[in-house]
């Protein structure tokens, strides 16, 4: 139980930097730069579960001469999930037949649906915790009085 606690706990920390990745990509893309150096760039910059994952995904398609297909196969058998797996399309799409409007378009949504999906994950995640520490004031202030109450009978 608590293996696959730290394995789903790892594959969203590696999700969670998907936007900030996309976004220095996209950053790339717009001032004009090469595919390769694009994504260099963009991977150096990414958080650290994420960047780890894109280094060896990097380190296959430039430096082993793997394609990028197989490359990207491989990332996602590693971290399957859906936001991995509509990344990489995007980019499979971008290095396959070039950058356009469109496609820019479509990674600017892809980012922004997944910083609303961040975004709603911190605000469940805050709802919960007023909810205990409400449970944790209602908790202390009862106690003592339940004691007191006990000792002033007993």
């Amino acid at each position: 139980m608590k293996l696959t606690y730290f394995i789903a706990r790892e594959k969203r920390r590696t999700a969670a930097g998907l936007d900030v990745f996309l976004s220095f990509f996209l950053i790339e893309l717009e001032t004009h730069t090469s595919f390769n150096r694009a994504l260099a760039s963009a991977i150096q910059r990414s958080p650290h579960p994420l960047k780890q994952a894109l280094e060896e995904f990097y380190t296959r398609y430039t430096q082993k001469g793997m394609p990028l297909t197989e490359s990207i196969f491989i990332l996602l058998k590693e971290n399957p999930s859906v936001e991995m797996q509509r990344s990489m399309g995007l980019i499979e799409h971008i290095y396959m037949h070039g950058d356009s409007l469109p496609v820019r378009h479509a990674l600017k949504r892809l980012i922004e649906e997944l910083r609303n999906r961040t975004r709603l994950e911190w605000k469940t995640y805050s709802q919960k915790l007023v909810l205990f520490s409400v449970v944790f004031i209602g908790i202390s202030t009862l106690v003592p009085a339940l004691f007191l109450a006990f000792v002033t009978i007993g």
